[in-house]
């Protein structure tokens, strides 16, 4: 045999004329048996459905559907549920499909079987074709009428189911949102009650009420000063009192020695005696009255002149007109006036601490303001968030209500059977044709691979170049093939034997090839 690269297209001409049998009998052998199990296969017709899917009807500017998922995805789920064993077994019962495998199968195996013959088409995204394949037409058209139904009432079920568990979620975070805002709304409240007169909106009235405070201070402070003037000087005048009382009891020894002189008395004694009871009466008291009157009457008869000693002694001493009981009161009073000023001075400085109390009070408010300030903003912060939070859900539920009531009312997208299922005219398979032509294929591809396994497997020299590449040498001379006038009868015999079966098969199968290709199909 010669080396492939060594081979021409005079030798696979050749080869194959050799090896013809290899070629000619595998293809008319698998073509006619393609053929028969072609036409022994049963029909199976099929039945679609084609579905539109119709957009929601009220613009979704003015309400947001609840149901967001794409069309081939909101289908898988929808075919999922569809293609349950218990949805198929219903309608395999219903219709009485496979009866003949019901017997040799378990009711899995049928519901497996039934989940392939059914197929799902979706068309540009605004509808889908359903198809259903089966033996009987008529069935295969009810069967697929019943699937779109079922699909049309699932997709409705399945937006409402959407729409009500939307509102239903939304209810429960509002309830939750609720409860924290009122939490946080009750943490404000319980933090500025905390923090009374210390809060950010606070900050200027605590400076007016701390100026203030200090201006009263001042105040407090001078007065307490003046206070404690007024109490050195009191002190000072309780003191001069002192050594006049002491003088005034030192001078009331002697009055009952004056009065014994009355019976006898002298204008000297008389003013003598006048002073000192003025120094213990008063100008109303009935000595005083007597004495004057004594004074007046001895005046009248002297008609004196000269000016009376009193006079000089009320010059020298102030307190020399007053009586005793005068002196007394007035020293009493400075007394009763020191204490009232030892009071003031306790009260002053008592409102003094207090007003320094109130002073440290408000500096701490004013001091501790900025961290107040900063607590508050973050309550406020968690506050407004969880406020925009709750009034955003709030939208959201009135949303998701009015989409479920759109739902409820068929105004949302929805399915609608635009082409039904209608009894095919045709099988849709088995196709006949491709069966045969993938056969006629299958058939070359053997004899092909059979003639060039045998021609690999045959080490015949065939030529004088085989013989002189196995043994490497060079011929000199080659002997051709004798052949006698019976040989070539035999021979011319043979060949016409094998050409008339070889074209009585053709024959054969070319009319099955025209049959199935122009009269069945």
């Amino acid at each position: 045999m010669k080396e492939i690269a060594q081979i021409n297209i005079q030798d696979y001409l050749e080869i194959g004329l050799r090896r013809k049998w290899l070629i000619i009998l595998p293809f008319i052998v698998i073509t006619l048996g393609a053929i028969v199990w072609a036409y022994q296969l049963p029909p199976i017709y099929r039945a679609g459905t084609l579905i539109l899917i119709q957009k929601q009807r009220v613009p979704e500017a003015y309400i947001k559907p609840t149901v967001t998922t794409g069309i081939g995805e909101r289908l898988h789920t929808i075919s999922q549920q569809i293609m349950s064993r218990t949805r198929l077994e219903k309608i395999i019962n219903e219709f009485d499909l496979y009866s003949d495998l019901r017997q040799s199968l378990f009711m899995e195996e049928i519901v497996t079987k039934m989940r392939k013959d059914i197929a799902l088409e979706v068309k540009g995204g605004e509808a889908f074709e359903l198809f259903y394949d089966g033996k009987d037409p008529k069935v295969v058209s009810m069967v697929a009428n019943r699937l779109a139904s079922l699909f049309i009432e699932e997709n409705l079920k399945m937006r409402e189911d959407l729409a009500e568990g939307t509102t239903e979620f939304l209810d429960r975070e509002l309830l939750r949102v609720k409860k924290q805002l009122e939490e946080q709304e009750e943490a404000i409240r319980a933090f500025k009650e905390r923090n009374i007169g210390a809060l950010p909106e606070q900050l200027d009235a605590n400076l007016r009420t701390l100026e203030q405070l200090q201006v009263q201070s001042q105040a407090v402070t001078t007065s307490i000063e003046s206070a404690k003037g007024r109490k050195m000087s009191l002190q000072n005048q309780v003191s001069h009192l002192s050594g006049l009382e002491a003088q005034i009891d030192t001078d009331l020894v002697d009055i009952g020695t004056v009065e014994s002189a009355e019976s006898s008395p002298t204008l000297e004694n008389l003013k003598e005696l006048l002073s000192s009871l003025r120094v213990r009466y008063t100008e109303k008291h009935p000595d005083v009255l007597r004495v004057k009157a004594q004074i007046k009457r001895l005046e009248e008869e002297i008609q004196s002149q000269e000016e009376p000693i009193f006079d000089e002694v009320a010059e020298e001493d102030p307190y020399a007109d007053s009586s005793p009981g005068l002196a007394h009161s007035f020293y009493d009073t400075m007394t009763l006036e020191l204490e009232g000023v030892d009071l003031e001075i306790s009260k002053l400085n008592k409102e003094q601490a207090k007003l320094k109390e109130k002073i440290a009070a408000y500096q701490k408010r004013i001091e501790d303001t900025p961290k107040r300030e900063q607590q508050l903003v973050a309550l406020h912060r968690d506050y407004g968030n969880t406020q925009k939070n709750y009034e955003s859900l709030l939208d959201k539920r009135l949303n998701a209500q009015i989409a479920a009531n759109m739902e409820k009312v068929q105004k949302g997208e929805r399915f609608k059977i635009l082409d039904p299922a209608r009894t095919p005219q045709k099988p849709f398979k088995p196709n006949r044709k491709r069966i045969v032509l993938l056969a006629m294929l299958l058939a070359l591809g053997c004899g092909v691979g059979l003639t060039i396994g045998a021609e690999y497997l045959d080490h015949s020299f065939r030529d004088i170049d085989d013989l002189e590449q196995y043994l490497g040498l060079q011929a000199l001379a080659s002997i051709p093939k004798i052949v006698t006038d019976e040989d070539s009868r035999r021979r011319k015999t043979k060949k016409r034997v094998v050409l008339a079966s070889s074209l009585g098969l053709m024959l054969v199968t070319a009319s099955l090839l025209i049959i199935h290709f122009l009269v069945l199909d």
